[in-house]
């Protein structure tokens, strides 16, 4: 906070630690609370959609910011779009949490941390992604394979996990998620304890 009341612009870190970006999220999240455009953002998008995410549309197609409001968190607050992704998320638990939404608030959050986070979700976009695209076959150990196959009509598929991996990979999802949901409900009430 002292730096940006002092005019500080940016500020690179390389390999930050847990704790530094546990502080910079505080930080920024603060910064994205005190300015009304970004909180109004959220609150009319809330108040919008309420009856869409109680019938059971998916938050993240509801809730997530627009482009206007990724370019503004950029030029105005100096945040990038995947910083913004993570203190949004504390910033719908707060709006959600405030409204006739508050009884399913941490579920949908949940979901909106989930859709960041999956591994099932990120390999299908990779796939997606990755369709005209050629697998050069590596086995170091900072490079992530990706198993392909052709599937019917010579279509370019990711290999189906094991039943084994799927079950892996749901825990490791699942537990990225609570992870981050205790994070996202500690930061949430620490700002609520602050701004009153």
């Amino acid at each position: 906070d002292d730096a940006a009341r002092r005019g500080a612009i940016d500020l690179t870190v390389e390999d930050p630690s847990e704790e530094f970006q546990a502080l910079r999220e505080r930080v920024d999240l603060r910064r994205v609370l005190g300015d009304a455009f970004f909180e109004n953002f959220a609150r009319d998008a809330v108040a919008r959609h309420e009856l869409q995410l109680r019938n059971g549309m998916r938050p993240d197609t509801l809730l997530m910011p627009t482009r206007d409001v990724y370019a503004q968190a950029e030029d105005r607050l100096k945040i990038h779009r995947a910083q913004l992704r993570k203190v949004w998320e504390c910033v719908l638990l707060r709006e959600l949490s405030r409204g006739t939404l508050a009884d399913v608030a941490r579920d949908l959050v949940a979901k909106v941390v989930e859709q960041r986070l999956s591994t099932r979700l990120s390999e299908q976009r990779l796939q997606r992604a990755s369709s005209n695209k050629h697998v050069i076959d590596r086995s170091k150990d900072d490079f992530i394979m990706t198993r392909v196959f052709l599937g019917a009509g010579g279509k370019r598929e990711m290999a189906e996990p094991t039943e084994e991996e799927a079950r892996r990979i749901r825990e490791e999802d699942e537990g990225r998620v609570d992870g981050r949901m205790a994070k996202v409900v500690a930061l949430a009430g620490a700002l609520e304890v602050v701004a009153s």
